[in-house]
């Protein structure tokens, strides 16, 4: 109970970024608080982004025709 009082007490200031690292946890199902510190160290509970990049075209592609 001690880690997380003081991992909520030190992020208070920033709580959404606790909040968001609590719900990756639990989307992960991993429910320890070396779990959530990990997320909060990697940066993995900011949201992704989108990517507009479009996959690069090779002869291992097969296309609609392919399929009729």
């Amino acid at each position: 109970m001690f880690k997380a009082k003081y991992i909520y007490e030190f992020f208070y200031p920033h709580r959404s970024k606790l909040i968001n690292s609590y719900h990756k946890a639990i989307e992960y199902r991993l429910y320890s608080y070396k779990a959530v510190k990990n997320i909060l160290d990697e940066g993995l509970d900011r949201p992704r982004e989108a990517s507009n990049e479009k996959l690069p075209l090779h002869d291992n592609i097969r296309g609609a025709a392919y399929y009729n």
